[in-house]
């Protein structure tokens, strides 16, 4: 696993994601934290669209404006049981 700073992270971000995506993640440090750079495979669209939608504090109605009233509906009710 590469090891990297920040400020040559950003520098080389490109690069860096595309090893991550290719299965070849990055340990990034910053102020003796560290973060890992790797890709992200949600098990089902659902999944990915809730992860994102957590992230971006959307609600049901946007979910329903971007993706459809069928998606939104099964969002809603893995999210609601």
């Amino acid at each position: 696993m590469k090891t990297c700073s920040l400020s040559e992270a950003k520098s080389r971000l490109g690069k860096l994601a595309d090893a991550a995506l290719e299965g070849h993640p990055t340990v990034i440090s910053r102020g003796g934290k560290l973060l890992i750079l790797k890709a992200y495979e949600p098990r089902t669209l659902t999944n990915l669209i809730l992860w994102l939608m957590k992230g971006s504090g959307a609600n049901m109605s946007c979910l329903r404006t971007r993706c459809g009233k069928g998606f939104a509906t099964e969002a809603e009710s893995f999210l609601c049981g």
